[in-house]
């Protein structure tokens, strides 16, 4: 358990660090009551949770059911402990909730590379991208997140299994039994077998019946990816779907170095959401600044994630 202040021939710095709200997964938000969501990211299911686990482990029990008080006890018994609400989790008695972890990249938008504070253009890996896929899926069950890939996913290894083997082998039908509407890939323009260059991606709309390529550069559309999408759409002629196919070439969002991945969750994210139409892409260019900010918007700074200074 952590313990701040039974560090003997310490002291601890004074606390100027104001107590900061951190952004919610985009599950989160779903659930969390509306008079709640201006402070927290904790619904009351959590709140009421985290209660119990304090009143098993302190004799300073909390009498309360009402979630912005309980929410208040936390912030103010740990006030000297923790500037956000991440902290509770880690660093407190309520690290013995159940599934912490878990409750963690539930609750919380991922938090970005220390990197980032002072490289700002740094590329994302595939486990940035991921990070926040995964929480789109959680939030959207419709929606099915492939990636990220390589571009040569159709490729044969040992034992002939393929390099992805969700594209490979991608079944439509499939993703239509388990009440998939809408599928969001992304690629590495590298192979399997190198470092990793560029990303692009792909979105494809069973409701509104397209699919659509996009690559922040405005380059044409690499043979693999006409070969996957003519796979799609065989597969959805099969079923009685008839899909429209488009992409973005010629036309260049994408002017700086660093930001291919943050324009590929984006697009991704925007056309799930429904919040631009895809010749959006085709007819508006988004900057490159714009892709900057949305990396504080879509991560969580990981300078946020700091506790009270010792001094010897």
């Amino acid at each position: 358990m952590y313990n701040t202040f039974k560090k003997i021939g310490r002291k601890c710095k004074k606390n100027t660090r104001k107590f900061r709200k951190l952004k919610c997964s985009p599950y989160q938000n779903k659930y969390v009551d509306s008079e709640l969501k201006h402070y927290t990211c904790y619904t009351r299911n959590n709140l009421q949770l985290f209660k119990n686990v304090w009143n098993a482990n302190n004799s300073n029990k909390i009498l309360t059911n009402n979630s912005k008080e309980i929410w208040n006890f936390f912030k103010q018994k740990l006030d000297k402990q923790c500037y956000d609400e991440l902290c509770w989790l880690e660093k407190t008695p309520l690290s013995k909730v159940n599934n912490r972890e878990l409750l963690i990249k539930e609750i919380f938008k991922p938090f970005s590379p220390e990197t980032w504070s002072s490289k700002p253009n740094t590329w994302l890996s595939s486990v940035d991208i991921t990070k926040i896929m995964k929480q789109y899926e959680k939030s959207h069950k419709h929606f099915k997140f492939i990636g990220p890939t390589p571009i040569d996913f159709d490729t044969k290894e040992m034992f002939s299994t393929c390099v992805w083997e969700q594209l490979c082998n991608f079944n439509l039908e499939n993703h239509i039994k388990n009440n998939i509407s809408k599928i969001g890939v992304i690629f590495n323009t590298d192979p399997h077998n190198k470092p990793g260059k560029h990303w692009i991606s792909l979105f494809v709309d069973l409701t509104r019946k397209f699919i659509f390529y996009f690559d922040s550069n405005g380059t044409r559309m690499p043979k693999q990816i006409k070969v996957l999408i003519n796979r799609i759409v065989d597969q959805a002629r099969n079923l009685n779907i008839q899909l429209t196919v488009d992409d973005n070439e010629g036309f260049t969002h994408q002017y700086g170095d660093g930001q291919c991945g943050m324009y590929a969750l984006y697009f991704i994210i925007e056309l799930l959401q429904e919040n631009k139409t895809y010749s959006y892409f085709k007819n508006t260019r988004i900057k490159d600044s714009t892709m900057k900010k949305y990396r504080k918007k879509y991560y969580n700074e990981a300078n946020i994630k700091m506790n009270p200074v010792f001094l010897d």
